[in-house]
């Protein structure tokens, strides 16, 4: 989850919300890391977890990512979590959840507050298992700077 803040913190100094994401295989190297690049390339899909899934799967040549975990500073959204169990990723790992985002930003960061535990009920072949909560002080810092707008 280190490496995930780390990542976030990239994307907070490029102008970005601080949303980053590491892909880690069973071992714990990382194979792959992103952060958010929404507002560099003008996409809102240009989510943390999203780049991380398609940057994986063309730099390892395919499309699965089964055997791997993706920690992500945040809970994420239904995009993000259909692309990682579209792309068979073991597991995910997250900080803080996005209601607890959207409460830190008074409302700045919008999105549809579908938990990955209700997309997990409505798979009917397979859930991918989800934990929240890992470092979550240290995620939820991450939005000091955003969430006040003095700064």
């Amino acid at each position: 989850m280190r490496a995930a803040i780390a990542e976030a913190r990239v994307g907070l100094s490029e102008g970005e919300y601080p949303y980053g994401a590491v892909l880690v295989d069973g071992t714990g190297n990382v194979l792959a890391k992103a952060h958010d690049t929404v507002f560099r390339d003008g996409d809102f899909s240009s989510h943390a977890e999203t780049m991380l899934v398609k940057g994986a799967c063309r730099d390892l040549g395919r499309p699965s990512l089964a055997g791997l975990t993706l920690y992500t500073t945040t809970e994420p959204c239904p995009m993000c979590f259909t692309t990682a169990w579209l792309a068979q990723v073991d597991r995910v790992v997250f900080g803080t959840s996005m209601i607890e985002v959207r409460d830190l930003t008074g409302g700045l960061v919008e999105e549809v507050l579908v938990t990955p535990q209700q997309l997990n009920a409505l798979n009917s072949n397979r859930s991918m298992p989800v934990t929240g909560g890992v470092l979550r002080d240290e995620c939820i810092t991450l939005w000091d700077d955003v969430s006040r707008p003095d700064k």
